[in-house]
């Protein structure tokens, strides 16, 4: 047993191999492997170590060595304490580095659902960058408030004030506000139903700034917004390419749950746009980066999402399998919007099982709390629609669908109509051909391939035509989803985005 002196000599030798190591760490950025291995000795070496100014400054100087550097989902945990403890030791005046520490817990905390701790963390981040009069430790802290604000909260107007107050904060030192920031006014404004706008936005910063020579990093992060813009403007073919670009960059920079992420949202553009063969081969790509980057929260994520897949080629069964599992993950995390998400995946379910009634339940809980015209409260609209239908109560399902076409005219929505051509088809069968027509052409303007199918097979029950049939058979199989003709109502094919 070694006595106190020999251990306190032991500590002393690890923080003078500490300090070094710390100064030697930046060699490592260019190589995430390595990092994070570097990264993981460190962690180990700091809990052994003395414990004096000299450590607390190394410490320091490690965080801000390594602060736009990704930290593997399975390591923040243990980063997280080491930014707990720096926290302790920074002088109160010293608010540069106040803001940086602040900002990385709260993007954690983001990462790890911690909402409202996360929303506190990055106002106090946000409040030291306005004192530190530093533009650029403004602009990032603004950023990390509005995403919590949007990803978390729902507070897409709120988000956009924020932005507005940081322009005008940056402005005022008389320094260039970040192009990148303006890609959080894009995704504002495409929540809040004005996909239009967000697309003008987020096109225009792409026709300047997304070169060949820009950095990779943010090249990755405009085609990624860019992506995600054009796909909810059902520009699916456009859309595609700019995610697939991005997913790439990202997994090249070794930014691996990042990459998931963006491989996510490729998978959710391909089931959108009908390719559901396709969507399933990219969800295996982001289940695989999910797992070997330990990100369990876009792990729970995708279970939803190839839920989605399964439910639009009519395999219900496998769809439940994935669809449960999403809500048991979402539950378990605390995740309260993606336990949201997950349980109107399961009322879509339902309904596709012919269980209207139960779909309700979750509906009209849902759809009270939307605060704008979004396609998702459209969608909602669109499915109470269809359960009333179900019912047998014409009268209110006819409101609801009223309401679809009051947010089709008060937003900027490509998809939403033709959602409700194809329910006022049911509504209003005498005026059906002339609906299904409307949401054909609409359909095939945006190659939605599963609304193909669906006025087709409708189109040729009611006219007796062959040829729509035909198409619509081999739209089926091509999406592998043929099972949808072993269903009861298989001329009404999913009405979900």
């Amino acid at each position: 047993m070694p006595s106190a002196i020999e251990l306190d000599k032991r500590r002393q030798r690890s923080l003078a191999v500490f300090t070094n190591r710390v100064n030697q760490v930046g060699k490592y950025l260019e190589n995430p492997q390595e990092l994070k291995n570097e990264l993981a000795d460190l962690l180990m070496n700091m809990a052994v170590c003395w414990h004096d100014e000299t450590f607390y400054q190394a410490q320091i100087r490690l965080i801000e060595t390594v602060t736009h550097a990704p930290i593997r989902y399975s390591m923040i945990h243990q980063w997280d304490a080491v930014l707990r403890e720096a926290l302790e030791h920074i002088a109160p005046n010293d608010v540069s580095r106040l803001s940086l520490v602040y900002r990385l817990r709260a993007q954690i905390a983001y990462e790890r659902v911690h909402r409202h701790q996360a929303y506190e963390w990055a106002m106090h981040a946000l409040q030291y960058a306005n004192e530190s009069h530093n533009p650029d430790l403004i602009a990032e802290a603004s950023k990390t408030v509005c995403n919590i604000l949007i990803g978390h909260f729902g507070k897409y107007q709120q988000a956009i004030d924020v932005m507005e107050q940081t322009e005008r904060a940056i402005n005022a030192l008389q320094a260039p506000f970040p192009y990148t920031s303006y890609t959080i006014w894009a995704v504002a404004l495409r929540l809040q139903g004005k996909i239009k706008q967000g697309r003008m936005i987020i096109e225009t910063m792409a026709d300047t700034w997304l070169k060949p020579d820009a950095p990779l990093h943010e090249q990755a992060l405009l085609q990624h917004q860019l992506g995600l813009i054009r796909w909810a403007d059902g520009a699916y073919a456009s859309a595609a390419p700019e995610l697939t670009a991005s997913a790439q960059n990202y997994e090249s920079l070794h930014e691996l749950a990042t990459a998931c992420g963006v491989y996510g949202d490729l998978g959710l553009c391909y089931w959108s746009w009908g390719k559901l063969r396709e969507a399933e081969a990219v969800y295996a790509q982001a289940f695989r980066l999910a797992k070997e980057s330990g990100d369990v929260q876009r792990e729970m994520k995708l279970n939803g999402n190839l839920g989605l897949v399964y439910l639009s080629q009519g395999r219900l069964d496998l769809a439940s399998v994935y669809i449960d599992e999403h809500i048991k993950r979402a539950r378990e995390l605390g995740s309260e919007r993606e336990y949201k998400r997950a349980c109107g995946n399961w009322a879509q379910l339902r309904l596709y099982r012919n269980q209207p009634t139960k779909c309700l339940d979750y509906l009209h809980t849902s759809i009270s709390a939307y605060k704008y015209p979004s396609e998702g409260r459209g969608n909602d609209e669109v499915l109470i629609s269809l359960c009333h239908h179900m019912l047998g109560d014409t009268q209110k399902a006819r409101q609801h669908l009223d309401n679809v076409w009051q947010i089709c005219k008060d937003g900027e929505h490509s998809i939403l109509p033709i959602l409700a051509y194809r329910m006022a088809a049911e509504l209003y069968p005498d005026q059906a051909v002339t609906y299904l027509s409307d949401g054909l052409r609409l359909a095939r303007e945006h190659d939605r391939r599963l609304d193909i199918a669906g006025c087709l097979l409708k189109l040729a029950k009611i006219c007796d035509n062959v040829a729509y049939y035909n198409e619509a058979h081999a739209l089926l199989t091509q999406m592998n989803a043929l099972d949808w003709l072993k269903q009861d109502k298989a001329p009404l094919l999913p009405l979900i985005m």
